[in-house]
């Protein structure tokens, strides 16, 4: 099985971290999920099974619709366009801006739990 020292390009140790994080919490959720991240993992390399978990993740967490984009696959300068392909671009960008401030990475497989976790913890260390 792959792992993440195979990562086909440079990442950070916060992307790393998250990506981690994201194929343990799809490993976790059993079933069709558990199956379906097993065989990306057998079968592609562990940063394409594990973007694939962020995505997917994402997806899951922040209730995306089709037509909307998810912040690991948004730029953070990305702006809201008309057109069916980059909708709410602009929202997905704000979360990839508040997650660098933060420190955290686009692949955070929950942005806005994160994010809680870390505005939880500076409250708490003040």
């Amino acid at each position: 099985m792959p792992t993440p020292s195979q990562a086909d390009e440079i990442l950070s140790p916060v992307d790393m971290d998250a990506l981690t994080r994201a194929v343990a919490e799809q490993r976790a959720r059993g079933g069709e999920r558990q199956r379906q991240i097993e065989d990306m993992l057998a079968t592609r390399t562990w940063l394409e099974a594990a973007k694939f978990a962020a995505y997917s993740l994402q997806i899951l967490h922040l209730q995306i619709k089709p037509w909307e984009v998810v912040p690991c696959d948004t730029a953070p300068d990305a702006v809201d366009v008309s057109g069916y392909e980059k909708r709410h671009a602009g929202s997905a960008a704000r979360i990839v801006r508040r997650l660098f401030v933060a420190g955290l990475s686009r692949y955070e497989p929950d942005p806005l739990a994160a994010l809680e976790r870390v505005k939880s913890t500076a409250v708490s260390s003040a």
